[in-house]
């Protein structure tokens, strides 16, 4: 499993990975932060009710850690974006986009509904 979500991350080349479940907290860092080929950077992970929630963006993107409470189930961070003009690939001058984003796993199906509510509010 691990090899096919890790070609199809690679393939892809999403800018921004959010997980939920890891096995292990080092396992985003083994699986997709590979030495030699650089592209991503773990932002944070911590556990949750079912495993690890970890961040992953960007190598090359400037990015700050948002604090949150301890004990969410969530990694945010405050992202600066380069804007690209249309077919453009490596951004315009120094033109960013501040964005926040989040990996956050949170309580399931309907009897997690009340405490999803609760631990959303935090994180506002």
């Amino acid at each position: 499993a691990e090899r096919r979500i890790r070609h199809e991350l690679l393939r892809t080349q999403p800018d921004v990975i959010a997980l939920q479940e890891c096995p292990t907290a080092s396992w985003s860092a083994r699986v997709l932060c590979h030495p030699t080929e650089n592209r991503y950077v773990s932002v944070g992970c911590v556990p949750s009710h079912c495993g690890y929630v970890d961040l992953l963006v960007r190598q090359d993107w400037v990015y700050e850690r948002i604090a949150l409470r301890g004990g969410l189930p969530s990694v945010a961070a405050m992202v600066q974006i380069p804007i690209l003009s249309e077919g453009e690939e490596s951004g315009i001058g120094n033109a960013f986009a501040r964005v926040a984003i989040s990996s956050s796993h949170l309580a399931p199906f309907r009897q997690g509904a009340a405490q999803r509510l609760f631990l959303l509010q935090l994180l506002a």
